[in-house]
């Protein structure tokens, strides 16, 4: 079979008198630079924008469409050139705040719409021996909830500053090296602001308080008591297992989205590094002389390094004044590993005539091909789900890249 289809071109569209989002905002942007001498100079940035929300689709777990990203950015310092302009050295301050800044939430809302179609399937629609229940006949259908639609966000705002230094060498024109080092720190400002208030608002099908209080009716079926809340039949077998089971369930989920989203908000305020906190670079490269057989050829290597990341945090068991139990203790983290990965660099450069230039390069990333998985996120066992109660368990890997292999062709005309 042939499947053909069509599209009006973007030039023939036109546009919507009502469009579905509207954003509007100013950049500005400042520089200046100082040269108090003609080996050093000091220069200052400023710039501050907006970004439109990118996904009209997008909307919080309250159904509200999110406004636009607010940003502000300054770095300072001084630049130096030594060693007539063959060494250059430069040292930045840095400061990056950004607010309402949407992003992909589904993963904060999983238990939240696993419980809504536990109820939807086993009692709305009646999937299970006890068939559909009276009192969930008004339940929404599936995909009309905010948070049945795949396509959930949420605003998180932060401060990110820190140093850099760069140092650039060129000793001849045969060779160039690079080579820079920061250190940075992320400070986590307001965040889940709307699922907070998803989740404290208690309507006929919605809210922690909810859904609590269905698993409650449910324990008094597996009980042998009628529900004021539920059409299942005490004194029939098949209900009281099915309400044992979705009173076990719903407790389940609801248990570990308030302790999740309560661990994300005890990290208002607090720096957190979960890329590392000390990154560096270089790069070296050597241009072969032109009157060498190897004219037009260079070559050249490069590394990236970036420190221990933040995975988790320890958890206090027991609980205190301060802390409910197994909440995080955010001034004890967990480290995972540093990381490094090296690159070469090989290319041909020639005229194909005199106003066509051409270059052939090619690049080699992950050099040595290293498989190693970062981790990325740890937590505690505390059910010992894994092992032993209370250990320390890794939960999410960052898979590195193999070894790439990239060609590319490039006419300067």
């Amino acid at each position: 079979d042939i499947n053909l289809r069509f599209w009006t071109s973007g030039l023939n569209l036109p546009f919507r008198d009502d469009p579905t989002l509207d954003s509007s905002g100013i950049t500005r942007t400042y520089s200046a630079v100082f040269h108090a001498t003609p080996w050093a100079s000091i220069f200052y940035n400023e710039s501050s924008n907006f970004q439109p929300v990118s996904n009209a689709t997008w909307v919080n777990a309250l159904g509200e469409s999110p406004s636009n990203s607010q940003g502000e950015t300054q770095d300072y310092g001084l630049r130096f050139n030594l060693l007539n302009n063959k060494l250059s050295i430069g040292i930045t301050k840095f400061e990056t705040s950004a607010a309402n800044q949407a992003r992909n939430a589904n993963a904060d809302v999983g238990g939240a719409r696993n419980t809504i179609d536990r109820l939807r399937n086993n009692y709305k629609i009646g999937t299970t021996v006890s068939g559909p229940d009276s009192h969930f006949q008004d339940m929404l259908d599936d995909g009309v909830y905010p948070i049945d639609t795949g396509a959930v966000s949420d605003t998180w705002s932060y401060v990110a500053e820190g140093y850099e230094l760069r140092v650039t060498y060129n000793p001849n024109r045969n060779w160039r090296v690079s080579l820079s080092g920061s250190q940075n720190s992320n400070t986590l400002g307001t965040h889940l602001e709307a699922l907070g208030r998803y989740l404290a608002r208690d309507t006929k099908y919605e809210g922690l308080g909810t859904w609590r209080n269905y698993a409650a009716e449910l324990r008094k079926v597996a009980a042998g008591q009628a529900s004021t809340s539920f059409d299942l039949n005490p004194s029939i077998e098949g209900h009281r297992v099915q309400a044992a089971a979705d009173a076990l369930y719903i407790e389940q989920q609801t248990d570990a989205l308030e302790r999740n989203y309560l661990d994300d908000i005890a990290l208002t305020g607090v720096t957190t590094s979960r890329s590392g906190k000390y990154a560096g670079n270089g790069l070296v490269t050597y241009i072969f002389d032109r009157e060498s057989r190897l004219n037009g050829w260079s070559v050249g290597g490069n590394f990236r390094y970036r420190s221990a990341n933040t995975i988790g945090y320890e958890r206090d068991l027991v609980g205190s004044a301060e802390r409910e139990p197994n909440s995080i203790i955010v001034d004890r983290p967990f480290k995972g590993d540093d990381w490094k990965e090296f690159g070469m660099m090989l290319a041909y450069q020639r005229k194909l005539s005199r106003d066509i230039n051409m270059k052939v390069q090619l690049n080699v990333t992950n050099l040595f091909n290293s498989r190693e998985s970062r981790v990325v996120s740890a937590d505690t066992d505390t059910n010992g789900v894994y092992g032993t109660v209370n250990n320390v368990v890794p939960i999410r890997w960052e898979l590195r890249q193999p070894r790439n292999f990239i060609l590319t062709t490039t006419f300067d005309f």
